[in-house]
């Protein structure tokens, strides 16, 4: 039963990772699209 469950942890672990690696790379790339856009004049 532990090994199970140790493995399930395991599991959600990865997927943890997973997904934050997911949200990391899309705010690079919105911050790269923000870098790419012309800044506008500050007024």
């Amino acid at each position: 039963v532990q090994s199970c469950e140790v493995s399930d942890m395991k599991a959600q672990e990865k997927r943890a990772i997973s997904n934050e690696v997911k949200a990391n790379s899309r705010s690079k790339l919105l911050l790269l699209k923000n870098y790419m856009q012309p800044l506008p004049p500050v007024p």
